[in-house]
């Protein structure tokens, strides 16, 4: 009796010969990028915060550099991550080694939350408590100009914290449009993003309201994709005819997002609202990690990490 057992290499080979798909989308099983994914402090005593670089393919996470750590954008050949713990700007390079550091303000907690990075060379921090955008001269690391709210005498008061930088705009993400968000019921909440004139710094438009904490911005082709925080999920919206649709929804606190074709990958953090949103889902994770999410065939996985808070995920590949 003949047994011939064919491999999907073998399949991919004969698709290609006849004119087929010759490089299909890598599926939730087969990515196997490493990333690197920064954990902000959340007081846990069994939790060790910092840079981890996570490899998917082993599902393993290292522990590479120890603190209490923001937004990171990958620049260049390495990496630009705000430490919040030291209050400073990092440059490390593509082995993780610290290349230059620089004080964002010595003299206050600015709370750092996002950064991004303009093509002409300027840097956008998020200093969430002082409810302002700060601007930095990446040559020179000399202020060029700061997006300040009015209120910026009421601390935290909108809780802006993540940031898209394009050629022409900021997109800017916040619990609330008008401030005063603590205390309140989540549900009171007038959550969403904002597009600013990247010149004028002036508001333009409103994006997408009516979110619950939403973060982590980006925009791919004509859509900008977000975390809904507290409603568990990552959706998008068409910056064309504003029509937001639903992504994928998870089961906890989701915060961290990388879009690599076809793949999302999605930061999870340990729930802090639970009493305000456990009669509204009928299973919460209380896991933190990241998932790998296939956006054809609707599977994820889930890798595990040992800390409370995810805040960023950027590729090492």
């Amino acid at each position: 009796m003949l047994k011939k057992i064919i491999s999907s290499q073998a399949i991919d080979s004969i698709l290609s010969a006849y004119g087929g798909v010759k490089d299909r989308p890598l599926n939730v099983l087969q990515y196997n990028k490493k990333l690197l994914v920064s954990s902000e402090s959340g007081g846990q005593q069994n939790t060790i915060d910092g840079l981890y670089e996570v490899d998917i393919r082993k599902e393993t996470a290292k522990l590479v550099r120890l603190g209490d750590f923001g937004g990171i954008k990958k620049y260049k050949d390495g990496y630009v991550v705000l430490d919040r713990s030291k209050n400073q700007l990092l440059f490390l390079d593509s082995h993780l080694n610290k290349s230059l550091e620089f004080p964002i303000d010595a003299n206050f907690n600015n709370d750092l939350h996002g950064v991004d990075i303009s093509n002409d060379g300027l840097i956008y921090i998020v200093s969430t408590i002082n409810n302002t955008v700060i601007i930095l001269n990446k040559d020179t690391m000399k202020k060029e100009g700061e997006l300040v709210f009015s209120d910026q005498n009421i601390v935290d008061n909108h809780h802006i914290n993540d940031i898209c930088i394009t050629d022409d705009s900021i997109f800017l993400s916040m619990f609330s449009f008008s401030g005063g968000w603590r205390g309140k019921n989540y549900e009171l909440w007038d959550g969403g993003i904002i597009r600013f004139d990247r010149k004028s710094l002036e508001p333009m438009e409103i994006i997408i309201q009516n979110l619950k904490a939403p973060h982590s911005v980006l925009i791919s082709n004509q859509d900008l994709y977000y975390c809904d925080s507290l409603n568990l999920n990552v959706s998008k919206v068409n910056l064309h005819s504003k029509v937001s649709t639903l992504v994928a929804q998870f089961y906890g606190f989701t915060r961290g997002l990388f879009l690599d074709n076809n793949i999302l990958i999605v930061g999870q953090s340990r729930m802090r609202h639970l009493q305000r949103t456990n009669d509204k889902f009928s299973n919460i994770s209380m896991d933190t990690g990241i998932h790998i999410y296939d956006l054809d065939l609707k599977v994820s996985k889930f890798i595990k990490l040992p800390v409370e808070n995810v805040y960023s995920v950027v590729p090492m590949d």
